[in-house]
């Protein structure tokens, strides 16, 4: 795929999530057919959490198959019965074993008091705490068309491999990054969303399906004895509707989607913070990461969505050594199956990219060169994800 495509990539994704209303991609997949969804094999009671290391729910697995948005009240979806431990950054855990919350169960009227300053727990939560927090990467390992064609020609055991082998190489690539750190993995499956209120199924119509396939070997892999210093919090719950109602002046569900998820994760920042703070000792130091799975449409290869000069210089660091050392060990790993219609190769020269987008809409038009107004939210840039919590909260346009 040349640039100019990349470019085109990096528009549609970022107006389908950030809802700006300019294209019409996102409401034609809204209304796409049901397509034949694969099946997922890893059974979920595997991978339920133990009480030590991942969360106490494992955010809902089987999707919708087209997108939908509903006006009327979602229909409750039955949810495992959990008692969460308090919330607070500062409470005591065992010093040997960091402890954070499980943010997968916080709402968006959680995330609401949150911009506000006003959550219990996390005094300091604020808009400016929802972005520049952590490193930050986008992964798009391959297009969906390919999973699909996996799952065709040669079954859901072929598949699940797949969705391993990219969980492993996940979990790996963070292993051997951050060493002797224990590392808290902020867990993204893009996409999807709470089924009675607003489904979004990604490219294909499928790729949702996919990224919870790999974010469920993820969870069940990370229990493994070599990824023991990995602790996952997931930040999407597809249980949970990404709905604000009627007390914000504006309320878009794919932007939504976005912010509350980004909001937990700067939730487990500051949890992560206090942690470090409160245990100086080197040995006990934990670092967060942020990773949301995607797949791509007509990429053609693995490509990784960096941070880019809108956040933090050791974040961009962190993110950039990140990706490089995922590609190399994804494309290794899958090429080794035998499993894909064809060699998986890196897309362009490197894989890598920061998704800054090229074309600046009309009714941005005003909006300064100095400011990257473009950048998909999930990579915590100072953009269009701060103009929406400032129109959330009632003070911008």
């Amino acid at each position: 795929m040349g640039r100019r495509n990349v470019r085109r990539r990096a528009l549609v994704r970022g107006f389908a999530v950030g809802g700006l209303g300019m294209l019409t991609t996102s409401l034609a997949a809204c209304t796409a057919q049901p397509r034949s969804m694969p099946t997922l094999t890893v059974p979920l009671t595997s991978i339920l959490p133990s009480p030590t290391s991942t969360p106490s729910v494992v955010p809902t697995l089987a999707p919708h198959p087209t997108a939908k948005m509903s006006s009327a009240a979602p229909t409750p979806i039955p949810t495992q019965q959990v008692h969460l431990a308090a919330p607070s950054p500062t409470a005591t855990a065992i010093p040997d074993h960091p402890q954070f919350s499980d943010v997968a169960q916080r709402t968006p009227a959680d995330a609401l008091l949150y911009l506000r300053g006003r959550l219990p727990g996390y005094p300091e939560g604020s808009p400016q705490t929802a972005i520049n927090f952590s490193p930050s990467d986008i992964l798009e390992t391959m297009d969906t068309i390919v999973l699909d064609q996996v799952k065709q020609r040669e079954g859901s055991a072929a598949l699940q491999k797949v969705y391993d082998t990219i969980a492993q190489a996940i979990l790996v690539t963070l292993r051997d990054q951050y060493r002797t750190h224990w590392v808290v993995l902020a867990l993204d499956a893009g996409h999807g969303g709470n089924k009675a209120f607003y489904w979004d199924p990604g490219s294909e119509g499928t790729e949702a399906w996919h990224t919870r396939g790999v974010a469920a070997s993820v969870l069940k892999q990370a229990h493994e004895s070599d990824f023991s210093r990995i602790i996952v919090r997931p930040i999407f719950n597809d249980a949970i509707p990404d709905d604000f109602g009627p007390t914000v002046p504006i309320n878009r569900p794919s932007l939504n989607t976005i912010l509350v998820r980004q909001v937990r994760a700067s939730m487990l920042a500051l949890e992560v913070a206090a942690w470090n703070k409160a245990h100086p000792d080197p040995a006990n130091q934990v670092m967060l990461h942020e990773i949301s799975v995607h797949f791509n449409v007509g990429a053609g290869g693995a490509l990784v969505l960096h941070q880019g000069d809108t956040v933090r210089p050791e974040f961009v660091a962190r993110s950039i050594e990140f990706a490089k050392r995922y590609l190399q060990q994804v494309t290794t790993d899958l090429n080794a199956t035998g499993l894909l219609p064809s060699p998986l190769k890196l897309w362009g020269s490197n894989g890598l990219h920061d998704d800054v987008m090229m074309y600046r809409p009309m009714n941005l038009s005003g909006v300064t060169t100095s400011i990257t107004a473009f950048r998909y939210g999930m990579l915590q840039g100072n953009g269009y994800s701060s103009r929406y919590i400032a129109q959330l909260l009632g003070k911008g346009r």
